[in-house]
């Protein structure tokens, strides 16, 4: 079997949730081609799934000896190393994928996130406001002083209610990667949600 037709393999087999038998196909690539990026990147990430942070640490720092300018590879680094409590040198990858593309929204948003729980408050401020301009979102937007009472057969509701609501919303998209990169997803689909095809 041909290298491509392995790497096919490998993905055919995380998707059926195989991970033994993916693993024996890409280290199978590995030991063929040590430096085979797609099998590094893949078997980087099955590590990763499978909690096995310092091997999937492993498999991105040779993906960055290979490919020193992939962003990607970085800010999938900084997850990692996230993940081992190295926060300092997450926030270091994080920020040098950002160098390396500026405009990756994900990447400041996580860059942010770190920062805020290292108490750099001003700085996660900073991140958050590029990915937040990145996407185009404007926070200010809304204005929250307004306040309107709505009579409804349950009586009058405020709402400022629904303002603490969505702005609780808002809060959970800018600062939970699933979240925001569900986000990101529904602006990419025009604003609908997938599989839903009413405006």
């Amino acid at each position: 079997m041909t290298q491509p037709n392995l790497i096919e393999a490998a993905k055919s087999k995380i998707n059926e949730k195989d991970f033994d038998g993916a693993l024996v196909l890409l280290n199978k690539i590995l030991d063929a081609s040590p430096q085979h990026d797609e099998a590094l990147y893949e078997r980087g990430v099955l590590f990763t799934n499978q909690k096995k942070l310092d091997l999937a640490l492993f498999d991105f720092n040779k993906l960055i000896e290979t490919a020193p300018s992939n962003p990607f590879y970085y800010s999938c680094r900084a997850f990692i190393k996230t993940g081992l409590k190295d926060t300092d040198g997450a926030i270091k990858d994080y920020q040098y994928a950002i160098k390396l593309d500026p405009d990756d929204a994900i990447t400041h948003n996580n860059l942010g996130l770190l920062q805020e729980q290292s108490g750099y408050q001003l700085q996660a401020e900073k991140s958050y406001e590029r990915s937040n301009e990145v996407i185009g979102y404007n926070p200010n937007r809304y204005d929250e002083g307004t306040v309107k009472s709505v009579e409804t057969s349950a009586g009058p509701i405020n709402d400022i209610d629904e303002m603490s609501t969505k702005s609780k919303v808002i809060k959970s998209v800018f600062t939970k990667k699933t979240s925001f990169k569900e986000f990101l997803a529904f602006i990419k689909n025009g604003f609908k949600i997938k599989g839903n095809d009413q405006d």
